[in-house]
C-alpha cells in the first residue's frame, strides 16, 4: 500500500533534478552494461520520493554503454563520440522508465534529439506539467549538443524546470579532495562554496555545470547513492551522508565552529599547504586537471624513463572542461624518473611530474643571496641619481 504523502513541512525539496552515472548500472561481477537488480534499487528509492510528493526529473548518463570522451582516444571524432554518448542516455532512459512503470510509477522520457517512436521531445512548459500531476520526467540525450556534459544537462534541466535542489549520486558520502577509495589521506570537505569548488577543480560536476546553478541559485546536494533511504533523506534535508553546495544570501564571512577545531585543522592544512616549489631538476603540471601520458590507449608513452626529449616536444596532456591540452617541453633534456605512472588521473597545477636532468644545467641562486645582490643594485642605482 503505497504511504501517504508527507506533511509540506518534512519534505524540504518538493522538486528536484536527480543526476546519475551511467555508471551506477553497470555490473561489477558479470560486466554487463545494465545490472537490473542495481536498477530495481535505485527506482524503489526514487518511488520513495515519488510518493512523499516529490516532484522528481532524472537525468542519467551514458558511460556504462559509451563515453563520448572516450572515444577520442580510440580515433573516434569528438562530435560523433558525443553523439554517441547522448544514445547510450536514451537506452538508460527507457531502461529507468520500464522499471518505474512496472512500479506503479507514471514516468514520462523526455528527449533533447528528436526521436518521436521513442520518447518526447523536450519541451519546458510540457515538463512542468508532467511533474505538477506527479509523474517522474526523465530527460535524456544531454543538452542535444556535443561538448556538453550529461553534468551540465543536468544543470541546465533544473534551472528551466524550477528545481529547488541538484542531487547528485556518488559512490562516496560527500566531496573530497581526492578520491577516497585511492587514497586514505583523502580529506572530507564539511563546507564549500562554489567558487571553492571551481577553482580546486573538484570532481563533483563540470565548470559549466557549477556555473549554471551558482548563476541560478540552485543548491547541489552530494550524497551516497549506496546507503539505503539516501534519496529519501537528502529530499528530508537531513545532513547525515551528503553534503550541500550553496551560496549565502548575505554573502557574509563566517566561521563555521568545526572550523575551530585542532583535529579538522590538521586535517585541513593537507589541502591548503601551496604547491611545491619548482626545482630545477623537476617539470611540474603546467594546469590542474585530468592527466594522460599517451594520446591512446594503443600508442606508446609520450616519454619513459630514461627517454631524451627535446624542446617542444610533447611531454603529457592535461584535460580541462573536456578539452585536451597538450604541454610540450621548454627546454631539452632526459627523463630520470616518472613521479605520476597512471592514466586519468588529476593532478594540480605545480604538482611534479617528472624527474629530470636538463641539457643546460642550471644554477640555483640562494634566494637571500639574490635578495642582497638587488638590493645592492638598487641602492647603487639611487646612489648614481643622487
Amino acid at each position: 500500500m503505497p504511504s501517504k504523502p508527507a506533511d509540506s513541512q518534512q519534505v524540504k525539496y518538493k522538486r528536484i533534478i536527480l543526476k546519475l552515472s551511467g555508471e551506477v548500472l553497470r555490473s561489477h561481477e558479470t560486466g554487463d552494461p545494465i545490472d537490473w537488480k542495481t536498477l530495481e534499487r535505485i527506482c524503489r528509492q526514487i518511488k520513495e520520493i515519488h510518493e512523499l510528493g516529490v516532484e522528481v526529473g532524472i537525468v542519467i548518463g551514458g558511460g556504462n554503454i559509451f563515453r563520448g570522451i572516450s572515444g577520442t582516444s580510440r580515433g573516434v571524432d569528438r562530435t560523433t563520440g558525443d553523439y554517441m554518448g547522448m544514445l547510450a542516455t536514451v537506452i538508460n532512459g527507457l531502461a529507468f522508465m520500464e522499471c518505474l512503470e512496472k512500479m506503479g510509477v507514471v514516468t514520462r522520457v523526455q528527449t533533447s534529439i528528436p526521436m518521436e517512436q521513442v520518447a518526447e521531445p523536450f519541451i519546458m512548459r510540457r515538463a512542468v506539467r508532467h511533474l505538477e500531476k506527479k509523474r517522474v520526467v526523465i530527460f535524456v540525450a544531454g543538452t542535444g549538443n556535443p561538448y556538453f556534459s550529461t553534468d551540465t544537462a543536468a544543470a541546465l534541466r533544473a534551472s528551466e524546470i524550477g528545481a529547488q535542489a541538484l542531487m547528485k549520486a556518488t559512490k562516496v558520502d560527500g566531496v573530497y579532495d581526492k578520491d577516497p577509495a585511492k587514497h586514505k589521506d583523502a580529506v572530507k570537505y564539511e563546507n564549500l562554496s562554489y567558487i571553492d569548488a571551481l577553482k580546486q577543480r573538484l570532481n563533483v560536476l563540470d565548470s559549466t555545470a557549477f556555473s549554471l546553478c551558482l548563476d541560478n541559485s540552485i543548491p547541489i546536494i552530494v550524497f551516497n547513492l549506496n546507503q539505503d533511504g539516501a534519496i529519501k533523506r537528502a529530499v528530508l534535508g537531513e545532513k547525515v551522508g551528503f553534503y550541500e553546495l550553496d551560496l549565502d544570501e548575505d554573502l557574509g564571512i563566517h566561521i563555521p565552529e568545526r572550523l575551530h577545531d585542532p583535529a579538522h585543522q590538521d586535517a585541513m592544512r593537507k589541502v591548503l599547504v601551496p604547491p611545491p616549489v619548482t626545482k630545477s631538476d623537476e617539470i611540474v603540471a603546467a594546469m590542474g586537471g585530468m592527466y594522460y601520458n599517451r594520446e591512446a590507449p594503443d600508442l606508446p608513452h609520450f616519454v619513459d624513463e630514461g627517454d631524451h626529449f627535446e624542446k617542444g616536444q610533447t611531454l603529457y596532456i592535461i584535460e580541462v572542461m573536456k578539452m585536451f591540452n597538450k604541454v610540450q617541453a621548454t627546454f631539452s633534456g632526459t627523463i630520470r624518473g616518472l613521479y605520476v605512472r597512471e592514466n586519468g588521473v588529476t593532478v594540480r597545477k605545480g604538482q611534479p611530474l617528472f624527474h629530470i636532468v636538463p641539457d643546460e644545467q642550471v644554477v640555483e641562486e640562494d634566494p637571500e643571496a639574490l635578495a642582497l645582490r638587488v638590493r645592492a643594485a638598487t641602492d647603487g642605482y639611487l646612489e648614481r641619481l643622487a
